[in-house]
């Protein structure tokens, strides 16, 4: 910056800060800015948290949905009753036998 343009800068700052008024406004806005932009990190931030405490959520439950769907397709691969599959599994027997067609596996009564 040359040397005329930061004499100009400081002539404005002296004008500037004689007036208390204009320097009392200008303080207040400072600070409404750095409070507003305080208040959206702050969102952003509990937002972000929300969004992985719901996809730790979710994710958990997609998991023992998957885990209970696994361990219910090794009982009817190894001959389990259909009936016992799914009071173990706890899900209906249409479901069951729905899986069991799927995979072709030829589940027992």
């Amino acid at each position: 910056m040359s040397e005329p343009a930061i004499r100009d800068a400081m002539e404005a700052e002296k004008i500037f800060m004689s007036n208390p008024d204009d320097y009392l406004r200008y303080v207040n806005r400072q600070m409404a800015l750095m409070d507003y932009r305080s208040g959206l990190e702050a969102a952003a931030l509990e937002g972000i948290k929300r969004g992985i405490d719901q996809g730790r959520r979710e994710g958990r439950t997609e998991g023992r949905q998957q885990g209970i769907a696994h361990i219910a397709m090794n009982m009817l691969c190894a001959g389990t009753p259909i009936a016992t599959v799914a009071q173990m599994a706890e899900l209906p027997e249409a479901v069951i036998r729905k899986m069991a067609e799927e995979h072709g596996i030829e589940a027992s009564q």
